[in-house]
């Protein structure tokens, strides 16, 4: 016996199911004394191994076995304590089996002793794999974790064999305590590896049971709740045991089937080749049956049931019983045949379509084709089925039908490909659809199409040519063709146009659109004026002319649309045509003026003179009012003027803040109290040079634009400053000029102008108002206003920002005392030399006559040119000055100026108008006509106009 200092002695380990020795192996482990007490202990050692081997073998629990065996060997090596503790399921600790005397003790101390190098003796027993003998616990490492326990329990020593099973694997440890330090003897270390061999053959037996009742088990939940049906039957197909599934499928308790066999269940029309086939697997002529039949159900129904069929064999492989798996496969089935009467009907549909179809497996054979690709490929379905392709039609490898068929399979995609095929001379059009199956290939002969696809061509080149829009459209309004002259005119190229709706993308108004198709349809051709949209949303006006194409059999195809655009034509026409309708109103408006100019003449100079007659301020004052009144009035008559006839404005030195302060007033007066108006001017303004009314005009349409933009009430404001413009400012804007100028600035808080018409708003007849609510003049109209003063106008904004509007007039620095004082140099006065008024309005001469008189001078009167005429034959020495109304009947003021120059060439005249104010040059050179005066006019302009004439000045 060897033995390890501090680690116990180690003996041999034990297997459990190995057969190590027979009953009478203990004898021989305990000498030869041959004292009867030895044959005594010998014979009880021999019972007692035979009753756990019976009890082994009855099936007897396995904690009943094992107690017997602890028992028995506590009882034969008194005062031993046995110990079996069996390793749990994951093989890392050891779990109480059975100790008699310990487990009284203390059980919880033997309840899950680990399994280690240094684990007490049934621990490292069971990590060495062998015996290990503690002869004294108390100073045994191996024990020092659970000395305490050991001792506290009076236990010294502790001898303790691993229990291996057949496989290998540690089963259980057996071990024998003593409560004092010692060795075993070698008949007790024999009767240990017999205990630990019985133990293994205990242990093993009942784990073995344990997996067969688990086995059992699972087979019988298996059985039970397969999905399939499960039968065992006898050999000759009687029913021992059936699960639900089965007895579900046929419609039969368990106790009716028990009562009749397979066969008879099985329909008449399949019993006699199942019965065959079921006597060739009892025979051995079969290793198993797999079928599918028809089984009777309860009622006389039918179910078809896929059967499988095997035997079960004995130990030297006879059959003994049957088992069946059977599989309801009755959807199955009624799902294949309405699967094959589809596929005959598809099989019949594909030989009567016009397209050809043909179909390969997965290594490139024909499985089919149908009778359209036989004619085209002009092959039988016989010389190629089976047959690969490339070995059927060489002619095709290296083409684009390889390509596009291997690209298909090898991708997973459709491909379409229109090509060639030389052999045959044909085009075809072919579409490739791949499936896990392989190919299938539907195609078409596309020779024709292909030919008339070229002239069509070889035409839509010359079309192409045409400046007209020529549009070709099915009859749902889709686009067949499409012209580059239509692209040119509606911006969409061809390929985004080629299958669109032309009534979406061109008509405003469908209805419209809509009838002249109907008219089209209706009397085969149309001619007329249609507006349209181009891309970008813009208007346009065509001329069209529309033809109804019909096909062969004379039904409507398609419509030809040859679009002219107009759109420029009609623009001028309308232009011309506002033209007309404002030089109609020019020439109403000239005569108004006239007539209004002859009724404020009077008006004007009685002012004046009536301020030489009254001395009262009040009074004053009050003329002061109706002379700025008549003053505004022929204001208005000359703006009138200037619309209608483009007459000349004069321009004097202008203060604009007066002008920006008359403007304030009347918006006050006339907008509504919703729209507050503000001002914020230098005090120090320049002075311009403009004329008053139209600089007037073009603040009072900016204002009313402000006003428009505003319906809901807002703000204007009107500022004006004094700024320098220097040679960069002058640069950013070619109209700026640089040099001192006013700045004047209308904003609003109204809607704003949108980015997108911010470059529009100045061009004539542009409006966003309503119509009937603007002409689209205003702005234009103040453009070329200011630009006609050497100004610049802009505008400034966006959408829901307000409106800023800038102008910027060339400034005539600031005002000397001299200009500032010039409206009061006194008026000239005559010296009795003779005026000749001639003038067809009574009034006008006698203002005249009277404010001339009051002024020194003579004066003679002339209701019309003619007697202007005869009065100067008779007088003309006398006569210094001729004062002639230009619009006079009998005779007109230019006839009777003619007259006068040829009785006297040096005769002075002033010519009088209120319609238009040409100069004096405007009746040539040296025509006697010396000043030119516009009605209505002041006496100071009267008298100085007399004075300059006849002095020249």
């Amino acid at each position: 016996m060897n033995e390890r200092s501090g680690e116990g002695n180690a003996l041999g380990g034990v297997r459990g199911g190995s057969g190590g020795g027979d009953t009478g192996g203990v004898g021989s482990g305990m000498g030869t004394s041959g004292g009867m007490a030895e044959v005594a202990g010998l014979l009880r050692r021999q019972a007692w191994e035979s009753r756990v081997l019976e009890g082994i073998s009855e099936g007897k629990a396995l904690h009943e076995v094992l107690m017997c065996l602890a028992r028995g060997v506590e009882e034969m090596i008194p005062p031993a304590l046995a110990s079996i503790l069996l390793v749990d399921e994951d093989g890392a600790r050891l779990r109480p089996g059975v100790a008699p005397t310990l487990l009284e003790m203390h059980p919880a101390e033997l309840d899950g002793v680990p399994i280690g190098p240094r684990a007490g003796s049934c621990g490292t027993a069971a990590y060495r794999r062998e015996a290990v003998i503690a002869m004294d616990i108390a100073t045994d490492p191996l024990w020092e974790n659970a000395r305490e326990w050991a001792l506290s329990n009076g236990l010294r020593a502790c001898w303790s064999m691993p229990v291996i099973g057949a496989t290998g694997a540690v089963l259980a440890t057996f071990a024998l305590y003593y409560r004092e330090s010692r060795v075993p003897r070698p008949e007790e270390l024999e009767l240990i590896r017999r205990t630990a061999h019985l133990v293994g053959i205990a242990v093993e037996r009942d784990r073995k049971e344990a997996e067969l009742r688990a086995s059992e088990e699972r087979f019988r939940r298996v059985f039970d709740d397969a999905a399939v049906g499960l039968a065992i039957t006898t050999l000759e197909g009687r029913f021992i045991e059936t699960n639900p599934a089965y007895r579900t499928m046929l419609g039969r308790d368990e106790e009716a089937l028990r009562a009749t066999d397979i066969t008879a269940l099985t329909h008449p029309g399949d019993r006699e080749h199942f019965w065959a086939w079921w006597t060739e697997l009892i025979g051995g002529y079969r290793e198993r049956l797999v079928t599918e039949k028809r089984a009777v159900r309860v009622g006389g129904g039918a179910v078809w049931i896929r059967v499988s069929v095997a035997p079960q064999r004995d130990s030297k492989g006879r059959p003994v019983r049957m088992v069946v798996v059977a599989e309801d496969i009755t959807q199955q089935r009624t799902a294949e045949a309405e699967a094959a009467r589809l596929g005959r009907r598809l099989t019949a549909t594909l030989e009567r379509i016009s397209d050809a179809l043909f179909t390969l497996d997965a290594q490139w054979r024909f499985t089919y084709l149908n009778a359209e690709a036989e004619r085209l490929m002009e092959r039988a379905r016989a010389q190629v089925l089976g047959v690969s392709i490339w070995e059927a039609f060489p002619e095709v490898v290296g083409t684009r039908f390889e390509t596009e068929y291997r690209r298909a399979v090898a991708e997973g995609v459709t491909v379409a490909v229109e090509a060639h095929y030389p052999t045959l001379e044909k085009w075809f059009d072919v579409k490739a659809y791949p499936s896990p199956d392989g190919l299938a290939v539907y195609f078409r002969e596309v020779t024709e199409q292909r030919r008339n696809r070229e002239a069509l061509r070889a035409q839509a080149e010359l079309l192409d040519k045409a400046q007209d829009a020529i549009v070709v459209r099915d009859l749902e309004h889709r686009v067949l063709y499409w012209n580059k002259s239509a692209e040119r005119l509606y911006g969409w190229p061809v390929e985004e146009i080629l299958g669109r709706s032309v009534e979406e993308l061109l008509f405003q108004d469908p209805e419209a659109y809509r009838a002249v198709v109907a008219a089209t349809r209706r009397d085969g051709e149309w001619i007329g004026e249609l507006e349209q949209r181009t891309r970008e949303g813009e208007s346009l006006t065509v001329e069209g002319r529309w033809t109804l194409v019909r096909d062969d059999e004379g039904k409507p195809k398609c419509i030809l649309a040859i679009n002219t655009d107009v759109t420029q034509r009609k623009r001028l026409e309308a232009q011309f045509l506002r033209a007309q309708r404002l030089e109609s109103i020019g020439t109403l408006a000239g005569g108004i003026a006239h007539d209004l100019n002859n009724v404020l003449a009077p008006i004007m100079m009685s002012i004046d003179l009536l301020k030489l007659l009254v001395t009262d301020p009040e009074c004053r004052e009050i003329l002061s009012t109706i002379g700025r009144s008549a003053e505004r009035g022929a204001a208005m008559v000359r703006q009138v003027l200037t619309f209608a006839r483009g007459m000349e404005s004069q321009r004097v030195e202008v203060r604009p803040a007066q002008v920006i302060h008359d403007v304030i007033r009347i918006v006050r007066d006339t907008f509504p109290k919703s729209i507050r108006t503000l001002d914020r001017l230098a005090s120090d303004l320049w002075s311009v040079q403009a004329e008053p009314t139209q600089l007037h005009q073009v603040l009072i349409n900016l204002c009313v634009n402000a006003r428009d933009a505003m319906p809901e009430g807002g703000q204007i404001l009107i500022s004006a400053e004094n700024v320098m413009v220097d040679e960069r400012d002058a640069a950013m804007s070619l109209d700026l000029r640089p040099g001192p100028h006013v700045r004047i600035e209308v904003e609003d808080t109204g809607s704003g102008i949108p980015g997108e018409i911010l470059d529009k708003i100045f061009d004539p007849f542009f409006t966003t108002k309503e119509v009937g609510k603007g002409t689209g003049l205003g702005l234009s109209t103040s453009l070329s206003i200011i630009r006609s003063h050497g100004g610049v106008l802009r505008a400034f904004g966006g959408a829901g920002k307000g409106a800023r509007f800038r102008i910027d007039l060339p400034a005539l620095g600031a005002s000397s005392d001299a200009q500032a004082g010039a409206g009061l140099t006194p008026s000239p006065r005559g010296s009795g030399e003779w005026v000749l008024v001639a003038d067809d309005e009574a009034a006008i001469r006698q203002i005249t006559r009277q404010t001339l008189e009051a002024f020194g001078y003579r004066v003679l009167l002339a209701s019309d040119g003619a007697e202007a005429v005869e009065i100067f034959r008779r007088r003309r020495e006398k006569i210094a000055v001729v004062l002639m109304d230009m619009m006079m009947p009998t005779m007109d003021g230019t006839t009777a100026i003619r007259s006068l120059l040829e009785i006297e060439p040096e005769a002075r005249v002033v010519a009088v108008s209120g319609v238009s104010g040409p100069g004096p040059t405007a009746f040539g050179s040296g025509n006697g006509v010396r000043r030119f005066l516009r009605k209505p006019y002041t006496a100071p302009a009267l008298l100085a106009a007399v004075h300059e004439a006849m002095t020249g000045a």
